[in-house]
């Protein structure tokens, strides 16, 4: 985890972030918990954004990793909170999906047992 670019754990937070927006959006909850989710994507945004988290390349003067360069110790912290959040991200992703499985299994159950109780006299 220490040589991994902080770019690099940046651009997995970001895809991240990106996939649990659209899971939410096509999730039948309420419209808190995407408006909570897009609040806490801006916020990252504008940490990264004035970190310099997703510079590399030519750009890497103005990057976090050039900042940490002499700090091994905080830039591994870093690199841990990214990996903890995309972690979280997806543990949201993997619960949302779940939950849209069990509720369409359920809604196929009731449709089945609505079904079997008209066709009996």
């Amino acid at each position: 985890m220490d040589d991994v670019p902080l770019s690099h754990s940046h651009s997995r937070c970001i895809d991240a972030f990106n996939d649990a927006c659209e899971v939410l959006q096509s999730h039948k909850a309420s419209d808190d918990s995407e408006t909570g989710l897009l609040h806490a994507f801006d916020k990252y945004r504008l940490w990264a954004g004035n970190m310099g988290t997703m510079h590399k390349g030519p750009d890497y003067r103005k990057s976090l990793d050039y900042r940490l360069r002499e700090a091994s110790f905080y830039r591994l912290q870093v690199s841990r909170l990214l990996e903890d959040l995309r972690s979280t991200l997806r543990k949201v992703i993997e619960l949302t999906r779940r939950e849209d499985e069990s509720s369409d299994a359920d809604f196929s159950t009731g449709l089945a047992s609505d079904e079997a109780e008209e066709e009996s006299p």
